[in-house]
């Protein structure tokens, strides 16, 4: 799963929508395994929290989107660099 669908299906369901604010991420266990900012509808640039724990991540490509962290979790993921 793409973080940008995460993100747009958390803009839908009201069950998820307390994990998104205009600052902070927080998509936890949900099997995330690439973090696809290519998306223009997104200001991924304005996030300042992303925690990713507990996912399927392999790489941190797409990161340099997130302008703004200050804080960033993520602990048991698949990563094999940090570039």
């Amino acid at each position: 799963m793409l973080l940008s669908e995460v993100i747009k299906k958390s803009q839908l369901d009201k069950r998820q929508a307390a994990f998104v604010t205009e600052d902070k991420v927080s998509f936890n266990y949900l099997k995330i395994s690439f973090l696809d900012t290519s998306k223009k509808s997104i200001n991924f640039s304005k996030i300042k929290k992303l925690f990713l724990s507990h996912n399927s991540l392999q790489s941190l490509h797409g990161l340099e989107a997130f302008k703004s962290l200050t804080h960033l979790s993520l602990a048991f993921n698949h990563l094999k660099s940090i570039e």
